[in-house]
């Protein structure tokens, strides 16, 4: 016997509900959804939790936070060629006030957590865990090119995907400063071991 398995890192909007009963085939029991189509998934979740679908108890964080630029980047793409409808999992955050608004918004909804895809710059990035800190709901996601140390200050409560750029160019005790200091204020790193 095994205890139930839970999937740190999913986007049930792209395997679709479809997904849910056989999350629950293979033993997993609680999946952490880090990003979506928030109504989607709440309806999900409610509907697990009323027994009238079967699937793993959820945990999302509802739509991506995603730097204002980037949202602009796709919105240059034709309708044809976009991976994903990203106007519907992904909210722009281009400013510190548009990140205090964006959190205030999210925290009146049914969010477990609030996930950072990619963020407009380092002011922008400070304002959405201090004010994720202020409303108590965990701010988590990817820290492209934020160094380890402003990661720890920020208050972020975990890392998505590992580091990037890497600890590589660090040796084995300055990694092992870092991973310690992560450990001691409980910031979890979650590393993509299957995509």
């Amino acid at each position: 016997l095994l205890p139930g398995f839970i999937e740190m890192h999913a986007h049930m909007s792209k395997t679709r509900a479809s997904a849910l009963g056989l999350f629950v085939a293979n033993g997993v029991t609680t999946v952490r959804d880090t990003g979506g189509d928030h109504e989607e998934l709440l309806r999900w979740r409610r509907e697990v939790r009323a027994g009238l679908r079967l699937g793993p108890r959820m945990l999302i964080a509802g739509p991506y936070l995603e730097s204002a630029s980037n949202i602009e980047r796709m919105r240059k793409d034709p309708p044809a060629e976009r991976v994903e409808p990203f106007e519907r999992i992904r909210m722009p955050v281009g400013s510190p006030a548009e990140a205090r608004r964006v959190v205030a918004e999210l925290a009146a909804q049914e969010v477990d957590f609030l996930k950072i895809r990619t963020v407009q710059n380092r002011e922008t990035y400070l304002a959405l865990n201090e004010a994720a800190n202020a409303h108590g709901i965990p701010l988590v996601g990817h820290v492209t090119g934020i160094p380890p140390e402003v990661v720890l200050d920020s208050g972020q409560d975990g890392v998505e995907h590992g580091f990037y750029p890497t600890l590589n160019g660090k040796t084995r005790e300055e990694r092992l400063v870092i991973w310690r200091k992560f450990a001691e204020r409980g910031v979890a790193i979650v590393p993509t071991l299957v995509t």
